[in-house]
């Protein structure tokens, strides 16, 4: 088997192992060689600096902030001795193009079940991840009928308790995964720190609250040491995350669960912090799941011809679109530093859906 197994304390150092040695319990996949750019790009409107957070450049699979989230998750499945990776996602799901690509890196077999509107043919993330290897199950329905199915495949192959598979949720937002992220939020902060910015924002897209849960579980935890090991306040990065579903039920009782099931596993629940993010719903720049909304449109158009920059219409797009309202309507000082951490979400692009293609923005 062709991988790199192994814990936090080797490889490239991940600063927040400086903080908290908790996470040196916990096994890695190192698919993560070393940090991902942090890259000017340059003034908006109000004179605000904008900066861009680069893990679509994650080498896996197109990249996409999956990738970091996997290091955690699929260590826990060999851990455990799992050869068989089984997970569900959404029409054109990165999670499920880059747990595929994950997969082939490290020799496991993996099933991914894609909701698909009409259950026909394959596109986009749907044809990557056929092209890493997995085997696809596309299930007419919705997100619920993709998950049902692919319980109903654990099931009629031995349960999780006595087979080789292993079941990974949607997005893999869990405790575990968001580890990753919590990692991410100190490499960020160290990022800063080293350029000499006082970074006020960061803006994301979220969708299954993971990366944002692992991210407010790393600012709880860096907050929560900052004096003792010296990390001033302008280090605080407020996070801003923009729903892409509007619609989403709860969106804070997710985070919350899926932060303090983190901090749990580290001993430290009792440190959550549920000032330092926000979570944008407004219909306008949110909209459905999977649909891209005017505003996203523009902010690809102009992420691209800007900043040479390539996001996607119904995900990464409503977070840099959501960024470019609120500087239009004042939100951010010339004093200002704003993060886009750029989740990935490429693999999408080439999809000949409708609401996913590139000709549908172009027109």
């Amino acid at each position: 088997m062709n991988f790199n197994y192994q814990r936090p304390d080797k490889g490239v150092p991940l600063s927040i192992e400086d903080l908290d040695t908790s996470f040196l319990r916990f096994p890695r996949v190192r698919f993560i060689k070393q940090e991902t750019p942090l890259e000017y790009l340059g003034k908006l409107n109000s004179g605000a600096q904008l900066w861009v957070k680069r893990d679509d450049l994650l080498s896996v699979g197109l990249g996409g902030n999956k990738v970091r989230k996997l290091e955690f998750v699929l260590a826990d499945a060999l851990l455990k001795g799992k050869s068989t990776i089984v997970t569900a996602g959404a029409e054109q799901s990165n999670h499920l193009r880059i747990t595929a690509a994950c997969c082939a890196k490290i020799g496991l077999k993996c099933h991914v079940f894609f909701a698909s509107k009409t259950g026909g043919n394959s596109s986009g993330n749907q044809d990557l991840a056929k092209l890493f290897g997995a085997e696809i199950h596309l299930i007419k329905g919705d997100l619920d009928s993709a998950t049902k199915e692919a319980l109903n495949f654990v099931e009629k192959h031995g349960g999780l308790e006595d087979s080789d598979i292993y079941f990974i949720p949607t997005g893999a937002s869990v405790g575990l995964g968001c580890m990753g992220y919590a990692l991410c939020y100190s490499e960020i902060s160290h990022q800063v720190n080293r350029f000499a910015v006082k970074s006020n924002f960061i803006y994301l897209a979220a969708s299954t609250m993971g990366t944002l849960g692992g991210l407010v579980c790393g600012a709880s935890l860096m907050l929560d040491r900052r004096t003792s090991v010296g990390i001033s306040a302008e280090s605080f990065l407020k996070i801003t995350a923009v729903n892409v579903d509007s619609a989403q039920l709860n969106p804070y009782d997710t985070v919350t669960k899926l932060c303090k099931e983190t901090l749990s596993l580290l001993g430290k629940q009792e440190i959550f912090n549920s000032e330092i993010f926000e979570i944008i719903t407004e219909p306008t720049v949110c909209g459905q799941y999977g649909v891209p909304t005017q505003i996203s449109d523009f902010a690809m158009k102009f992420a691209a011809q800007n900043y040479g920059l390539v996001l996607d219409r119904t995900y990464s797009a409503k977070a840099f679109g959501q960024i470019l309202f609120d500087d239009e309507i004042g939100k951010f000082k010339p004093s200002d530093n704003i993060i886009f951490l750029h989740t990935g979400g490429i693999g999408s692009n080439f999809s000949n859906l409708d609401n996913y293609s590139l000709a549908s923005v172009l027109d």
